[in-house]
């Protein structure tokens, strides 16, 4: 879930009677004391010294992402991120995995709805070559003609082959789409049409790369450890000589296409299967939302209580569950469980009778804080190593924004408390478009062995009727 790095621990909990404790008791050591800089240009550096390991994660992250782009062009952040890697004037593309394999290093990058992250996980003694290896690629990549239409075809793989324009049309109309993914695009959080990088030009990738891989637009991280003036040092004489420029304004967003609550199912996604998946969808305010924390330890309280409900008391599902999507400013609460085609009405119908408890019978203090609790302990686990703190920095960075600092997600989560709970799910199930969802295959496997019976009989018959016929001439 992508909220869950967000949401750092709280001392003020424990197993029977909650305990005073530290505030940060679990949470890495100056986890929100993090160093924030910005150069002259506008281009961001958050560094943080740690230790612990003699590594060093970066990330370089450039706000550009699918949000930037119009449907049927939102592929365009994706294929850029790719051709970046494909050569420099320097070093081609086997010869820089090569390089950064020599000096201890790995890396990766991906392309999300508002931003796109070079991620560069190196050894410590080579962190300023890291540096300058991630400056290389952000502005010397060559993006030759060549490479775009190589690359082109290795993105499209990635997500899965290039359809047809056939498939495209029928993709439009809802065709090889499951509920859920209906249900997505009803609540604006993605586009109906099919992505590709098909239409999308060299020129185009080029046009994207010189509107926003700008100074004023990029933000390195860096967690692990290094020496700071060194490392500062060189991030100043490569990203610090960058020109800033003013940034394009992002196009209106997938309009929100609900009116009322609504049932989506799947079409032909798949055609021949086994099971089902029902579940409810409804659209949050996301990351900046007042509501995040409370609707965190919501989900906490909802996903526990939907795993004892339909899977240890009555035995109806694998995986029942609750979660998020988040974004920035928008982001969407589900909550979902595997069944048999045979009960998926009752499933949906415990999941629906789960969140009307909810926002008619308020948790009480002590169910919300063991919720917090248990929300708590599990995000324990989870920073520790360099590369997952350099990862929360990313998700976090909106934070420096407008607080100017990262919000201390301890002391957030301890003042949640239970008539906040009430109200976010009042607000959430009553008052908002709560989506219902069924997606199962359009024919079962007894349904399709008969209609292959069928299908193979009737030739068959056709063919004794024939002879018949002959017979009698």
């Amino acid at each position: 879930m992508s909220g869950a790095l967000a949401i750092i621990l709280c001392a003020v909990l424990a197993a029977a009677a909650p305990a005073q404790a530290s505030a940060s008791e679990f949470a890495p050591d100056g986890l929100y004391e993090a160093e924030h800089l910005v150069l002259e240009n506008g281009f961001e550096v958050v560094l943080k010294q740690r230790g612990e390991a003699r590594n060093v994660s970066m990330r370089l992250v450039v706000g550009l992402g699918s949000d930037d782009f119009p449907c049927g062009r939102q592929e365009t952040s994706h294929f850029l991120e790719h051709l970046l890697f494909t050569g420099t004037s320097k070093h081609g593309e086997a010869e820089l995995d090569e390089l950064v394999e020599s000096l201890g290093g790995a890396w990766n990058a991906y392309a999300e709805a508002e931003r796109t992250t070079y991620a560069l996980d190196i050894y410590s003694g080579n962190a300023l070559l890291g540096v300058e290896i991630l400056h290389e690629i952000l502005t010397d990549s060559l993006i030759a003609d060549d490479d775009v239409e190589r690359t082109r075809g290795i993105v499209q793989r990635e997500a899965g082959g290039s359809e047809n324009s056939l498939v495209q049309w029928m993709s439009a109309r809802g065709f090889g789409k499951t509920g859920f993914e209906k249900a997505w695009e009803a609540l604006g959080l993605s586009c109906p049409n099919y992505e590709s990088t098909d239409d999308i030009s060299r020129r185009d990738v080029l046009d994207a790369y010189a509107r926003y891989y700008l100074a004023n637009n990029m933000t390195l991280v860096a967690v692990g450890q290094f020496d700071r003036g060194a490392l500062l040092a060189s991030i100043r004489a490569g990203f610090g000589s960058m020109q800033p420029s003013e940034l394009p304004q992002r196009p209106p967003r997938p309009q929100k296409a609900t009116t009322g609550n609504r049932i989506f199912t799947s079409t032909f996604a798949p055609v021949v299967g086994e099971g089902a998946d029902v579940g409810i969808a409804v659209v949050t305010g996301g990351y900046r939302s007042p509501d995040y924390y409370p609707l965190n330890v919501l989900q906490s309280y909802l996903d526990d209580q939907l795993f004892k409900t339909i899977r240890i008391e009555r035995g109806l599902s694998y995986g029942a569950q609750a979660g998020q999507d988040n974004y920035v400013d928008r982001g969407v609460f589900y909550a979902y469980a595997d069944s048999s085609s045979h009960d998926k009405n009752t499933v949906l119908d415990l999941i629906l009778q789960e969140i009307e408890r909810l926002a008619t019978q308020p948790l009480d203090e002590d169910q919300v804080e063991q919720s917090k609790r248990s929300l708590l302990l599990a995000a324990a686990r989870g920073l520790e190593a360099n590369s997952t703190i350099a990862d929360y920095y990313v998700e976090s960075l909106y934070e420096l924004e407008d607080l100017g600092r990262f919000r201390n997600e301890e002391e957030a989560i301890a003042k949640v408390s239970a008539a906040d709970v009430a109200r976010v799910a009042r607000q959430l199930f009553v008052e908002g478009d709560v989506l219902e969802v069924i997606d199962e295959p359009t024919l079962g496997s007894d349904s399709f062995a008969t209609a292959l019976g069928l299908g193979a009989a009737l030739p068959l018959a056709l063919a004794w009727l024939g002879w018949r016929r002959w017979r009698r001439a």
